[in-house]
C-alpha cells in the first residue's frame, strides 16, 4: 500500500465527509465508488447508501478494505481496475439499477 499505483490517500475524514455529503447519497442509492484506497470516504457512503460496490485496483488494499468492511452487508470490494475491467458493462448491468452514483477521491 504506497504511491506505486500513482495512489494518494484521503485521510481527512472531516473531507471525506463533506464529500459524501456533496454526493447527496440516499438510502435508496446505490453507488459506485472509484479507487476507495483506505476506506475513509467509504466509510461515510456506507452510512448512507442501500449499497455501495467498491472498485480497487491495488490487490492489498482490496483485501484491507475487505477486512476493515467485513461485517458490513451493503459493500461489495471488486478488485479491479475500473478502466479494465473487460466485464465492466455486464457487472454493471447485473448489479446496479438504472440510475447509480459514482464517487471517487482521485487526484
Amino acid at each position: 500500500m504506497g504511491k506505486r499505483l500513482g495512489q494518494h490517500f484521503l485521510t481527512s475524514a472531516a473531507i471525506a465527509k463533506r464529500m459524501a455529503e456533496a454526493a447527496h447519497i440516499q438510502s435508496s442509492d446505490v453507488v459506485l465508488e472509484v479507487g476507495p484506497g483506505k476506506g475513509i470516504l467509504t466509510r461515510f457512503l456506507l452510512e448512507k447508501a442501500k449499497r455501495v460496490i467498491a472498485v480497487e485496483k491495488d490487490v492489498n488494499l482490496a483485501i484491507f478494505l475487505r477486512n476493515k468492511f467485513n461485517n458490513v452487508k451493503n459493500l461489495e470490494v471488486v478488485e479491479g481496475d475500473i478502466l479494465k475491467i473487460s466485464n465492466f458493462q455486464f457487472l454493471i448491468s447485473k448489479k446496479f439499477p438504472k440510475k447509480y452514483k459514482i464517487v471517487a477521491n482521485l487526484p
